[in-house]
């Protein structure tokens, strides 16, 4: 959704459109050459998004204790 913008020079004062992917850079008006400040999104200009339910989990059950590598002898040739 477009945001509306107006050049902040009083003797010109034109109403721009500009993108979203703008939202809270500078730029200049196409008219006068002022720099215009175009504002960052409101979080309530934002789509809303959907809820995602989480399942029901079991309860989770503690991790089992780390085991010990036991070292063994080299084997030879029988």
């Amino acid at each position: 959704m477009p945001i509306r913008v107006q050049c902040p020079n009083e003797a010109c004062g034109k109403v721009m459109m500009v993108k979203d992917q703008f939202a809270g850079t500078k730029g200049k008006c196409p008219d006068c050459g002022q720099a215009v400040l175009v504002p960052a999104l409101a979080t309530d200009d934002l789509p809303p998004t959907k809820k995602i339910k989480k399942p029901a989990s079991a309860p989770v059950e503690p991790p089992l204790p780390a085991t010990k590598k036991i070292k063994r002898p080299p084997q030879g040739p029988l």
